[in-house]
């Protein structure tokens, strides 16, 4: 500063002024100079800088908040789709778990089926010949216990076949209860049941020569052991076929002479959604259990 100002003092005395129309001109010149250089910021600034830098932080803060209001909307938009993404992931885990855990119950639930027919010979007094009964012979592949199950069976000898759409699921009182463990077969109830008449050595000729059918059929209704799953049920329903001289059968010489198989009808074998049941309170369905049968 102090050069500068030594600087204007040897100015101010080595300038010799010129002509005075000269000075007016060099006057003029100077303001008009003076006026176009006040338009710079600097000089504006120095005007007033309080309005001037005012406005330019209304221009900034306009600025600011334009790009305030993008970045909320990008970072909306970016929520949003996260949002999605992460429903969309939450939903993936669920139908996984689902899946998992269907998977688990199918594989270790109780299932329940027949597997055969289980012939029961008893000594008629009278005449001294066998007569015979069956059970099914219910089976659980599964790896856990049947809950409350209860099953029916049932046998009828008959001269025809059974008419097509023929109620399996016919109202009685003859239920009985069961618990299957996991792995374990056990027989079912017991037909004819007493005191009816057992299945006798004539009846079986008679089915041997085609004059008779004898039907056996029955289900098995359960649940597993995984709350909140529904109840199971399995039917089945067979033709009893016999081979053998049932007049000379001995249990204790020749337990082999009668043998009984079976075959599927074409309707009543079913597991859980596969089995159309009609409902057990229809009014006709004992009737047609017992006309289904009429020659």
């Amino acid at each position: 500063m102090g050069f500068a100002l030594g600087g204007s003092i040897a100015w101010g005395i080595m300038y010799s002024p010129p002509e005075h129309h000269s000075a007016d001109n060099h006057q003029a010149a100077e303001h008009t100079t003076e006026k176009e250089n006040k338009n710079g910021f600097w000089e504006k600034a120095g005007e007033d800088p309080v309005a001037y830098f005012t406005l330019w932080l209304v221009g900034f803060t306009g600025v600011l908040a334009v790009s305030t209001i993008g970045l909320w909307i990008v970072t909306w938009r970016a929520s949003k789709a996260q949002g999605r993404d992460m429903k969309a992931s939450i939903d993936a885990s669920k139908r996984a778990a689902d899946i998992a855990h269907d998977a688990m119950i199918a594989g270790e639930r109780a299932f329940v089926f027949a597997t055969g027919v289980l012939a029961y010979w008893e000594i008629h007094k009278p005449t001294g010949q066998y007569h015979w009964r069956f059970r099914p012979n219910w089976e659980n592949s599964g790896d856990t216990p049947t809950k409350n199950m209860t099953m029916h069976s049932e046998c009828l000898l008959v001269p025809s076949q059974i008419m097509p759409g023929f109620n399996f699921d016919y109202p009685t009182n003859e239920i009985g209860t069961a618990l299957l463990p996991p792995k374990t077969k056990a027989g079912g109830g017991m037909v004819p049941r007493f005191p009816a008449a057992a299945i006798t050595p004539s009846d079986i000729v008679e089915i041997q020569n085609g004059q008779k059918l004898l039907y056996f059929w029955g289900w098995a209704r359960y649940y597993d052991v995984f709350p909140g799953t529904p109840q199971h049920i399995t039917r089945f329903c067979w033709r009893l076929l016999v081979t053998g001289d049932p007049f000379r059968y001995n249990p204790n010489s020749d337990p082999q002479n009668v043998q009984f198989s079976n075959i599927h009808h074409f309707e009543g074998n079913c597991a859980d959604d596969e089995c159309k049941e009609h409902g057990p309170n229809r009014p006709e369905a004992h009737d047609r259990a017992v006309v289904a049968f009429a020659p």
